[in-house]
Formats: C-alpha cells, structure tokens, sequence
C-alpha cells in the first residue's frame, strides 16, 4: 500500500476553495492520462474523470454541502487535496 500525502504547495491548484458550482484543477500532466477521483468525507468515489490535459474543470453544482477530497492520479503522481462545497 502507497501512503498518499496532500499536494505540495505549488503543485496543483484546485480553486476557488470553497467552492459552489464548479471546481478547476490546474498543473495535471498534458502528455499522459490523469485520473481525476471526487471523493466524499466517507471514502465514497463519487465521479471519476480520465483527462489528458493541463487543466481541467469539474461541475460539482449537484453535490450537497460539506468537504470533498480531490485526488488526481496519473503513471508518475498522486496528488490529494480537500475542498468545501458551499
């Protein structure tokens, strides 16, 4: 088993923090496939995303309020971070 520590600073941004509606994720890798896990305080994978991009958006107006966990995978890197829903 991997231990996953939160993102450095610098890293990734995941912003605005709290957020309402939608959630960007900036500085995931454009050359390979980035798996994207929404994750609620549970450990339940709510959403998963595979991109192939720098940044990328995700709409998050349907889930209910409270603190979400972001974790970003891809062939090099795992990165993990909390937000807020308002």
């Amino acid at each position: 088993m991997v231990s996953v520590g939160f993102i450095k600073p610098g890293t990734m941004k995941v912003y605005p923090n709290p957020a309402k509606d939608q959630l960007t994720i900036e500085s995931l890798s454009a050359t390979t496939t980035n798996t994207i896990l929404l994750i609620d305080v549970q450990g339940k994978v709510l959403q998963k995303y595979s991109v192939k991009a720098a940044t990328y958006q995700i709409n998050i107006d349907q889930l209910a309020k409270g603190t979400y966990i972001i974790k970003v995978k891809n062939d090099n890197t795992v990165a993990t971070t909390k937000f807020v829903k308002n």
